[in-house]
C-alpha cells in the first residue's frame, strides 16, 4: 500500500482520463467540478438522493425537503451545458438503486462519498465492485477514525479482507481518500503506480499488512494548536514525545 502526500483534488489528475466515472454523494457539486476538470471523464454520473439540506448556511424557514430541492436544482444548473451534451448525467436516487441500473463492467472509476455509516459504505463498495471494468478503481473519501459515527475505515477494511480487492493507496491528509484495485497487475493499475512513483516525491510504501492497525492521532501542543498524524502499528509503539 502507498501513502501519497496529495490531497484528493490533486489525486484527481492521476485518475484514468477520458473514462466513464461516477460520484456517489454529490451534495452541492463542488467536488464534481474538480472531477470534471482534473479527471476529464468522457461521461460522469452524479448520484445523490438530495433528501437532506446540503447547505448549512441556509437559515431560511424552508422545510428540509425544500432546501434539499434547492441544492438539487443548483447542481442541475451548474452542469446544464454538460448535461445537454451528455457528458454529465444526474441521478436523483439512492446509490443502490442507481447502481442497479448500470450494466456490469460499466465504470472505469467510482468515487464514493455518500452516507458514511459502516452499513452504507459497505453497501456502496459491494454495489460498485460489480459494476467496475477490469482494471477499474474505486476511490472513496473520509478514511478516518477520528470522526464520530463514521464507519468508512471498518467497512473498507472488511471489504478488502473478504474480497479480492486491494487497498492500493491512501492520501496523506486530515481526511484521506482511499483507492481500491482488484487486479494490481492490470495495465491501468500499473500505469497509475508508475505515474505516482515518477511524479510524486515523498511517498511511503507499506509492505506489511497495515489493515486494522490504522489510527488517526490528534497531537495537541502546550502552546496551542494541534496536528493530525496517520499512525500504523500497535498502540504504544513509536509514540511521539
Amino acid at each position: 500500500m502507498l501513502l501519497i502526500p496529495l490531497n484528493r483534488c490533486e489525486l484527481c489528475k492521476y485518475m484514468p482520463q477520458a473514462a466513464v466515472g461516477a460520484e456517489i454523494g454529490v451534495s452541492r457539486g463542488e467536488f464534481s467540478r474538480v472531477l470534471l476538470a482534473e479527471a476529464n471523464p468522457e461521461r460522469l454520473h452524479l448520484i445523490d438522493p438530495w433528501e437532506q439540506p446540503a447547505d448549512l448556511l441556509d437559515t431560511s424557514d424552508l422545510p428540509p425537503r425544500a432546501k434539499a430541492d434547492n441544492v438539487y436544482e443548483s447542481v442541475l444548473a451548474m452542469f446544464a451545458s454538460e448535461r445537454a451534451s451528455g457528458r454529465v448525467v444526474v441521478h436523483r436516487q439512492y446509490s443502490q438503486d442507481a447502481l442497479a441500473g448500470f450494466a456490469d463492467e460499466y465504470f472505469d472509476w467510482v468515487y464514493i462519498d455518500g452516507a458514511h455509516d459502516e452499513v452504507s459504505v459497505a453497501r456502496d463498495l459491494a454495489g460498485c465492485a460489480a459494476k467496475m471494468k477490469p482494471g477499474g478503481l474505486i476511490f472513496g473519501h473520509d478514511y478516518t477514525d477520528r470522526i464520530q459515527g463514521f464507519g468508512v475505515v471498518p467497512a473498507v477494511n472488511r471489504f478488502v479482507r473478504t474480497t479480492d480487492w486491494n487497498l492500493l493507496l491512501l492520501t496523506i491528509e486530515d481526511i484521506p481518500t482511499f483507492v481500491l484495485a482488484k487486479d494490481l497487475e492490470h495495465p491501468r493499475v500499473r500505469m497509475l503506480r508508475s505515474l505516482l512513483y515518477r511524479l510524486v516525491p515523498g511517498m511511503v510504501e507499506l509492505r506489511n499488512d497495515p489493515l486494522d492497525s490504522f489510527r488517526h492521532r490528534t497531537h495537541t501542543f502546550e502552546e496551542g494548536g494541534c496536528n493530525i498524524v496517520m499512525s500504523f502499528g500497535r498502540p504504544g509503539l513509536n509514540r511521539p514525545p
